[in-house]
């Protein structure tokens, strides 16, 4: 009388710590049943839609931070232009052509960044404002706050 022990009734036994019969026959184990076939392929077109949704937002999110950065980084150059317009000529210019200037001069990429407003700021509590830029330089402003603003397209996610 011979038995026949499956190779996943095998790894069972030696995991139990059990031996087989001495004599039992190892056979394959039996394929799957056709009726499983085919999940995979439409497990993994839902995974990689979710995939390339993700990398688009993760590319479309990546790209407008470092836009971000690039225009802060325009805002602050163009008020370090308005403060050494106030420190080298006051009562005597405006400073909204050199701030416009130096802020035209700061892209990212082919988009150009723009003024949206630039006013001249006093000493004090939260920096107020003392006049804009496009007047001369009074004689209470100690620097200039500027605002910038730039429009980028996104490559994926168009919202």
């Amino acid at each position: 009388m011979t038995r026949t022990i499956s190779l996943m009734t095998l790894s069972r036994m030696i995991r139990r710590g059990s031996m087989p019969e001495k004599h039992a026959e190892l056979v394959p184990d039996e394929p799957p049943e056709p009726a499983h076939r085919g999940q995979v392929l439409i497990m993994f077109a839902g995974f990689m839609i979710a995939l390339m949704g993700l990398l688009g937002l993760a590319t479309d999110v990546g790209y407008a931070m470092a836009a971000r950065r690039a225009v802060q980084g325009a805002a602050d150059a163009g008020a370090i232009a308005g403060a050494r317009v106030i420190a080298r000529y006051p009562a005597m210019t405006t400073a909204q052509s050199e701030v416009t200037t130096i802020v035209s001069q700061n892209t990212f990429g082919s988009a150009v960044p723009t003024v949206t407003s630039c006013e001249y700021i006093g000493k004090g509590k939260n920096w107020p404002p003392v006049g804009t830029c496009n007047q001369t330089v009074p004689p209470e402003a100690t620097g200039a706050r500027v605002r910038t603003r730039l429009t980028i397209n996104t490559f994926f996610i168009q919202v």
